[in-house]
């Protein structure tokens, strides 16, 4: 479950740059499934990581260098 959080991750990543997004919901994502997918005693870290960066995923602030279209 871990490998397939951390490929959507990427893959959202990806596309959060594609559409001038934010990407620290993506990063912290790819973060918190590589600590469950390196070890079982960072679960916890892991788990508020994650959430952390749903929270910020779900809010698709523009990016700073992305231009203002009217």
């Amino acid at each position: 479950m871990a490998a397939i959080g951390l490929i959507i991750n990427v893959i959202a990543l990806i596309q959060s740059k594609q559409h001038n997004i934010s990407i620290v919901g993506p990063v912290l994502g790819i973060i918190g499934n590589a600590l469950f997918f390196l070890s079982g005693a960072m679960a916890f870290p892991a788990m508020v990581v994650l959430i952390v960066g749903t929270v910020f995923e779900f809010l698709h602030h523009p990016s700073k260098n992305a231009k203002a279209v009217n």
